[in-house]
């Protein structure tokens, strides 16, 4: 049953968008100095992991048959590579069937994933869907980008996934906050959800970084010593030569306030 979701793309739905954001729509651009990690392949607990999380996050669903996926695929990724933004992906081709599909995301999400076509673009904020760009091909990358700079926020997040990139960030950046951002580790989404990846926070002037933990799997030790911590200690605040770190498993959210607070 995997034709099922090239059988129900729907017919052509862009809207005609202008310039101008839509903040009560619109999620939140993180940044990345890594052209590599500017697509992240997510599997479903990761995607079930950053809903819950009440992160803001933009979602392309794709498989890799969908002929009009194919199509899309290159302008999200000028896009993606022009803005730096990243940009997560689910491959829906992975689904042997519209009831695999239903119980493991339309049925906990169903404000969601209403259907499993493709391909489409999905913005998810607190736990909800604000905005969906379903269509059969784009007409232009014109028309794309439209659409993204309308409901996409920029801010000062910035996710890096190599030692090299984390150095050249320093460079021009010797004051902001960074803590490990891992999928598969809880308490890093409960902590940047709840205190960190916010409206008000991302719009600020506070640099934020996210360090993803699973491009550093070969050299976490040379990023842990780098900042002297460890993965229950390690949101830290960097300025010079000053370093703070915060016990994730005890915060309620006030060392990381303060942290930036101070920044």
């Amino acid at each position: 049953m995997k034709k099922l979701f090239v059988a129900l793309l729907p017919i052509i739905l862009v809207p005609m968008v202008s310039a101008c954001q839509d903040k009560e729509h619109s999620v939140i651009a993180i940044k990345t100095f890594d052209d590599e990690y500017s697509f992240v392949e997510l599997s479903v607990n990761n995607v079930k992991t950053l809903i819950n999380s009440g992160q803001h996050f933009i979602l392309e669903c794709y498989t890799e048959y969908c002929s009009h996926c194919k199509d899309l695929e290159p302008l999200l990724r000028k896009y993606s590579k022009e803005n730096n933004n990243v940009i997560y992906r689910l491959n829906l081709g992975n689904f042997d069937s519209e009831t695999s599909f239903k119980e493991a995301l339309t049925d906990p999400y169903p404000n969601i994933f209403m259907h499993a076509y493709v391909p489409q673009i999905l913005y998810i904020k607190n736990k909800e869907l604000t905005y969906e760009v379903s269509d059969t091909k784009f007409s232009s990358y014109t028309a794309l980008n439209k659409i993204m700079n309308k409901h996409v926020l920029l801010s000062n997040i910035t996710m890096i996934g190599s030692m090299s990139a984390l150095k050249t960030y320093e460079n021009n950046n010797s004051n902001y906050v960074a803590f490990v951002y891992d999928l598969g580790m809880a308490k890093s989404l409960e902590l940047a959800s709840s205190n960190l990846i916010t409206s008000e926070m991302a719009s600020g002037k506070k640099n934020i970084v996210l360090l993803n933990y699973a491009s550093f799997a070969e050299n976490s030790a040379e990023l842990m010593a780098y900042y002297e911590s460890d993965f229950e200690h390690f949101a830290c605040y960097k300025n010079g030569n000053i370093i703070k770190t915060i016990d994730y498993t005890n915060d309620d959210g006030s060392q990381l306030s303060e942290l930036i607070s101070n920044l």
